[in-house]
């Protein structure tokens, strides 16, 4: 019987050596005809404080609050294949967007709908770079769901398991694809070092 075997295993040998052919798989690291791309958070997980509380008359006690953005840092970096496309010189990566999604990680944590920002950032052969990303942005925190977390009666946490995800393109191949890299946020009134008032 294994002799019958041999047709479909053959098919799908081909189809993943075809699969390798197109744009690539997300992942954290991607090889393009000149370069190998890679794309890694600096930090695992994130408190983001909805609200940092202020004395704004000097009597100790909290009674202002601003709501500020929180970013991260991102590294990518590109290095030169040795056995790159002959045919093209190393050539460079643009990153034109980041899409960053929410993904509740426990069941008292509301969606959050996805965001989208434009970077347009052009990284050389064999350069590394760090890229500044906001991942909660003040306007995610004055609307819903998130604002619920401003009315200082709320305790809550939301948890979000959190994907960044690069849309990036080699120039001159033009060859594009996603590179991706996550991290944990939770969403909060936290007390934070910037707090020195009290209720």
């Amino acid at each position: 019987m294994r002799k019958y075997m041999i047709f479909p295993l053959l098919l799908c040998w081909f189809a993943l050596l075809a699969s390798g052919c197109g744009s690539s798989s997300s992942g954290g690291a991607e090889y393009f005809d000149t370069v190998l791309v890679t794309v890694s958070s600096e930090q695992p997980s994130l408190d983001s404080d909805i609200q940092v509380w202020m004395d704004s008359n000097n009597d100790n006690i909290c009674d202002r609050s601003i709501i500020k953005p929180d970013s991260i840092s991102v590294q990518i970096k590109s290095q030169v294949l040795s056995n790159k496309n002959k045919t093209l010189p190393a050539s460079d990566i643009r990153i034109e967007s980041v899409r960053i999604d929410y993904t509740p990680a426990d069941s008292g944590t509301p969606a959050l709908d996805s965001q989208f920002l434009a970077l347009g950032q052009i990284i050389e052969p064999d350069e590394e770079v760090k890229i500044d990303v906001k991942v909660m942005s003040q306007a995610q925190k004055i609307n819903y769901p998130l604002a619920r977390l401003l009315r200082r009666s709320v305790s809550d946490i939301y948890k979000y398991h959190t994907k960044l995800t690069f849309n990036c393109i080699e120039i001159l191949s033009d060859r594009e694809t996603d590179l991706t890299t996550s991290l944990s946020i939770d969403v909060a009134d936290f007390v934070s070092d910037e707090e020195t008032c009290h209720f």
